[in-house]
């Protein structure tokens, strides 16, 4: 369908990298791209998402300790990555264990800004231009 209609998708793969990568490789290059929400993988899988024109989303989990998720979110481009709350699930430290809301992906931005030593508002602003290109919220940008 998202070929037919020229939509980006979104991913959602648990313990299945592999072979969701295998499934979306056939029909990556005929869809304007997509994302694999809340990103299970390593910072090479990641590359691999990136190869096939799509981006990574990263929630909560990076706010946790000994979180490998938070090394990738480290390791790969700002640009190539959007947050999300992935609500009600994976509430971001300091409210973890408890039910995720929309509201708490500001810890988010913020653990992210941390890792990449950034100022937050250069995360919010590549993030929101990222969010954008992807599901054609603007008719353009320039490189």
């Amino acid at each position: 369908m998202a070929v037919e209609l020229k939509l980006p998708i979104v991913i959602h793969t648990r313990e299945a990298f592999d072979d969701t990568y295998e499934i979306v490789q056939d029909y990556a290059f005929d869809i304007p791209g997509g994302v694999f929400h809340c990103f299970p993988g390593t910072v090479e899988e990641a590359q691999k998402v990136f190869d096939l024109g799509f981006v990574i989303s990263v929630g909560g989990i990076i706010t946790y300790k000994k979180a490998t998720m938070a090394d990738v979110a480290r390791e790969v481009p700002l640009e190539k990555i959007i947050l999300e709350t992935d609500a009600p699930f994976l509430a971001p430290v300091p409210h973890r264990g408890k039910t995720n809301r929309p509201a708490l992906v500001k810890y988010v931005y913020q653990h992210l800004a941390e890792l990449k030593q950034i100022d937050i508002n250069e995360v919010e602003k590549t993030v929101d231009r990222t969010v954008q290109k992807l599901f054609k919220l603007v008719e353009t940008f320039g490189d």
